[in-house]
This record gives structure tokens, C-alpha cells and sequence, in this order.
């Protein structure tokens, strides 16, 4: 619970940030025809950063975008199936989203590549998006809004018998 809390509140202050370059850089650019060089690119790097590291606290609060207009009309155990079905695509896609990000910074680490305006190296902001990636792929497996049983089970009974033995 408290990982998650920072975690929110960096998320929070990154666009907090974000929204004050965008403004600021805006500002100088219109009103002293001297924009702010690195605004733009710090912005998208922090948009970025927001999004990837958004996609496991968003899972664990079961709040992704959905349309549910299938799961309303189906019976429970139709409803049962789709949850699971829709369970292993997300996996699915989750690990082929990993591996490609992961081929995209070892590409930018390979090469590299440095951003346009700041000549910063891409590949340590680029991680980012493995990280993000990789925590969503663990929330979905040991997350709460898993349908199946076996790998909840494992996580409740371990914490319960550590419960245990601390008492």
C-alpha cells in the first residue's frame, strides 16, 4: 500500500512538472519569441514515464478503459469465460509490449541514440518503459483481478502463513 502511494504521488508530481514546462515554454514562446529548448522534449520524456509507470497502479485498482457492453448482456458463466479470456490476451499482449520495449532500449543503449534538443541519452529514460511494462505483467499474474485461483491462492497463502508465524 505505501509503494503504491509514492508511487501515485510521483506520477502526480511528473505531470505537475510536465503541465508547468508546457506552460512556461508556451509563455516564453509567445510572449518573448524565446522558447524554453528542452520543454518540449523533457515533457514527452516525463509523458512517457506517466504512462508506463501508470499501467500497474491502474490494473491493481481494475480501472483500464473498457467497453462492457459484452459482459452486461452475458450470463455469469459466459461472463466467467470472457474475464478469462480477456485475462490471457492482456498477458499476452503485455509480454509481447515488454519484449519490444525491451528490443527498442537495447537498440537506443546499442546505437547510442541521444535526444535532439538536450543530447541526453535515451535509452536510461527509455527503461522506464520496461519497468512500467514489467510491473503491469506482475500485477496481472499475482493481482487481485486475476480469474484464475492458482496464482492468487499461492500469493494468500503465503502471506498467510507468514501472518502466522509472526503471531
Amino acid at each position: 500500500m505505501l509503494f503504491a502511494e509514492i508511487w501515485k504521488r510521483l506520477m502526480f508530481l511528473m505531470l505537475v512538472v510536465m503541465a508547468f514546462l508546457m506552460a512556461a515554454g508556451a509563455l516564453m514562446r509567445y510572449l518573448f519569441n524565446s522558447p524554453i529548448g528542452f520543454a518540449d522534449e523533457v515533457s514527452g520524456l516525463m509523458l512517457l514515464g506517466i504512462t508506463f509507470l501508470g499501467l500497474a497502479y491502474v490494473e491493481k485498482d481494475n480501472a483500464h478503459i473498457r467497453i462492457e457492453i459484452l459482459l452486461k448482456r452475458a450470463k455469469p458463466g459466459m461472463r466467467t469465460l470472457l474475464g478469462k479470456v480477456n485475462w490471457v490476451i492482456e498477458v499476452f499482449w503485455t509480454l509481447i509490449v515488454l519484449i519490444c520495449v525491451s528490443l527498442a532500449v537495447m537498440d537506443f543503449y546499442d546505437t547510442g541514440k541521444r535526444s535532439m534538443s538536450t543530447d541526453w541519452l535515451i535509452w536510461p529514460f527509455a527503461c522506464v518503459m520496461i519497468l512500467g511494462t514489467f510491473m503491469l505483467l506482475i500485477e496481472l499474474v499475482f493481482g487481485k483481478h486475476n480469474p484464475f485461483a492458482f496464482f492468487r491462492s499461492r500469493l494468500v497463502v503465503q502471506g498467510e502463513s507468514s501472518k502466522e508465524a509472526g503471531q
